[in-house]
């Protein structure tokens, strides 16, 4: 695990000498604090339904634009040859830098814990349904991380590896809807909504964790990191 923690090390703190981890945290505040105060006036009720609502569309752009450097920017440089050739394995590298990734992720989470501080002073809000919505966001930032180092992993372009992205989580985020899964029905409307992502996050975030629930996250985080191992793997 030292290897693992110097990997994240190095890439947390490269997050941070850099503007992107600010303006990646920046931007998703604006936005998601910007979409919940709309709906927080307008209907005038304590509850962060809208914030966690409206969370996957956001992280659906922000989340492969975050990460698109990940692996592509190292296969670009020629750094990545450097790396894997030294005494530390596929795993410990994609580890590392998949931890790192979270971490900021998780920081940018705790930029909207006041306003879960501040809807209590207007009103008596489900503070346990506000703390399930935190956890499944970061369950499902996590998801779209791996998506994410998936599609770095297959080019050496950030520009490609950030359209792939969001191709590839908008097909997990679409599929779960129920406007499409609807267009099929019976077992077939079943099967999309269990593999989108929609309904696991919805679920988790009214506070219903369900262990089906997080049996589902963490396999699409296991296969997407497995996906990426063999594409570096490959490679080397």
């Amino acid at each position: 695990m030292k290897k693992v923690a110097a990997v994240f090390r190095k890439e947390f703190r490269l997050y941070f000498s850099q503007p992107l981890a600010y303006i990646f945290i920046a931007v998703f505040l604006v936005a998601a604090n910007f979409i919940f105060l709309q709906n927080f006036f307008l209907f005038a009720q304590a509850s962060m339904g809208s914030f966690f609502g409206f969370l996957p569309w956001i992280f659906l752009i922000l989340i492969p634009a975050f990460s698109m450097r990940l692996i592509s920017e190292e296969k670009k440089l020629g750094t990545i040859e450097f790396i894997l050739t030294n005494p530390i394995k596929d795993f410990e590298f994609l580890f590392g830098k998949f931890l790192a990734a979270v971490a900021v992720l998780g920081i940018s989470l705790l930029g909207a814990v006041p306003v879960a501080i501040g809807i209590n002073f207007f009103g008596s809000p489900d503070n346990g349904v506000i703390f399930a919505g935190f956890i499944a966001s970061l369950f499902l930032a996590a998801s779209f991380i791996s998506i994410s180092l998936f599609a770095s992993s297959l080019t050496d372009n950030q520009i490609i590896a950030f359209v792939l992205g969001i191709l590839f989580c908008f097909g997990f985020l679409i599929v779960g809807q129920d406007f499409f899964a609807a267009a099929f029905g019976g077992s077939v409307a079943d099967f999309f909504v269990a593999i989108g992502i929609s309904e696991h996050f919805d679920s988790m975030a009214r506070g219903l964790f369900d262990s089906r629930d997080l049996i589902y996250f963490g396999s699409l985080i296991s296969f997407f990191s497995f996906l990426t191992l063999q594409v570096l793997r490959k490679r080397n």
